[in-house]
């Protein structure tokens, strides 16, 4: 990005300084020249802090991906920025929807918002590093017998064991308080529970060229924290390709088995087999 600029900015201002050494004298023209060396670094400057070059304003908050199955398509990306600079507030947002790819005019079955609002507590240390706390939201825009809504508190621990011959990224998302809910989900509590856990193990099978699978699995309890006949359990085999400089596609294959895999689907069952390509993974 701070190529492109500099070569956008570069590409604007070369035909006016040339026109303007024509008719200024070399002094006047040297004084210009410096000028624009100096707008140019201030604006780049700008690009850094604006892009989070530097600071980490943008940066993802969970796996983006779009992976297809033999009747639908399922599409996920997701975000957090750091709202102050100085302080770790982050406001994420996560979207993911079913996709009916395969019928005339390619409806969206059902699209989900999922924004959030944090703070992260960085405590250093070695089992317990990262803690965040705060507001937790989902529903699907729609109005009418299938719409639904979900407010919660919510904490989420994270555990990131990256130095390790296999990198781990563990969280545990904990939601002690319901806020509100649909007037068509009331129940949803009843299918979907309390807590979850996702956990991402890099290089589990690795080959003699470095590159390796990576998979990940997540839990969603149900009822009253009890994962073993409510709730729903995901698994995602990665393999990265890492081939060209600029072009490092993953390919992705993931199972789903349970319920909500979709806030419509709150309280019906479901088993997906998909196969994709997640992408800035």
């Amino acid at each position: 990005m701070k190529r492109f600029l500099w070569l956008a900015l570069t590409a604007f201002l070369f035909p006016i300084v040339a026109s303007a050494e024509d008719v200024l004298s070399d002094e006047e023209g040297e004084k210009l020249i410096l000028q624009q060396q100096q707008a140019e670094r201030r604006i780049q400057q700008t690009a850094e802090n604006t892009l989070g070059t530097k600071s980490d304003v943008f940066s993802l908050h969970k796996l983006n991906y779009a992976v297809v199955g033999s009747d639908d398509l399922m599409l996920q990306y997701g975000f957090k920025y750091r709202a102050i600079d100085t302080k770790q507030l982050y406001v994420a947002f996560t979207n993911y929807m079913i996709w009916e790819v395969y019928k005339d005019s390619i409806p969206v079955y059902d699209n989900n918002f999922n924004p959030e609002l944090f703070y992260r507590f960085t405590t250093g240390s070695k089992w317990l590093p990262v803690i965040d706390a705060g507001y937790w939201h989902l529903s699907n825009g729609q109005a009418g017998l299938t719409g639904r809504s979900w407010d919660r508190l919510a904490t989420r621990i994270l555990f990131d064991h990256s130095d390790t011959k296999r990198p781990s990224l563990v969280s545990v998302e904990i939601f002690p308080l319901t806020l509100s809910k649909g007037d068509h989900n009331e129940d949803i509590g009843q299918y979907l529970g309390w807590w979850n856990f996702n956990a991402m193990v890099k290089n589990v099978f690795q080959h003699r060229s470095g590159q390796g699978m990576d998979v990940g699995f997540q839990l969603w309890s149900g009822d009253n924290g009890v994962p073993f006949d409510k709730g729903n359990y995901k698994i995602n085999v990665l393999y990265p390709f890492h081939l060209w400089p600029n072009f490092n596609p993953t390919l992705m294959l993931q199972y789903f088995d349970g319920y909500g895999e979709v806030i419509r689907d709150y309280n019906i069952k479901t088993e997906k087999l998909r196969f994709g390509v997640a992408l800035y993974y």
